[in-house]
């Protein structure tokens, strides 16, 4: 039998972990205004990487979920 995902973090040591939906970030209108803002400084990837961020199944379309 195979362990499941549970049972191969507990093995890994992982005491903190959660499963959560690629939906788009319900903070993703404040993370835009942030990045307007210019809050980033000079961490330009987190501006590239918004579309990702908006829309997690961009960088893997047939992931359904994330371990957090």
């Amino acid at each position: 039998m195979n362990p499941t995902i549970s049972e191969l973090l507990k093995q890994s040591d992982f005491q903190n972990y959660g499963f959560t939906a690629l939906d788009t970030p319900v903070s993703i209108e404040y993370y835009k205004e942030w990045l307007n803002q210019n809050y980033h400084a000079d961490m330009e990837y987190l501006k590239r990487h918004l579309p990702q961020k908006e829309n997690p199944t961009q960088l893997l379309p047939k992931a359904k979920s994330a371990i957090v």
